[in-house]
């Protein structure tokens, strides 16, 4: 970021990117998977969500879970069991419990 002079350019924030040319931090932009300020570190979406180019973390829907760290589909979602079911954001199999009228270990 900053120059045409190779030896005066700067390297943008951890985990973010800015196209070729560009002359101000504020060009820097988070890598897919993570969040933050433009110019700014981003931070890494934390399990149970996903960031597709919107800029926020994403829960995972109902139902479901997911172990990944800075996941960019919504395909890292899993889902729970049959018969089981979680909260939206759900950060682990271990957080699918059997539905009412079910037992067994969650």
């Amino acid at each position: 970021v900053g120059s045409s002079d190779p030896a005066t350019c700067v390297a943008c924030p951890a985990n973010t990117t800015s196209a070729m040319g560009s002359a101000n931090i504020t060009n820097c932009t988070c890598v897919a998977g993570y969040v933050g300020e433009d110019g700014t570190e981003c931070s890494p979406c934390q399990p149970g969500t996903y960031e597709n180019g919107t800029g926020a973390c994403i829960p995972c829907g109902v139902d479901m879970f997911s172990t990944t760290v800075a996941a960019v589909t919504p395909d890292t979602c899993l889902a729970c069991p049959v018969k089981t079911r979680s909260d939206p954001g759900s950060t682990a199999l271990a957080l699918c419990s059997c539905v009412a009228g079910h037992v067994g270990e969650d």
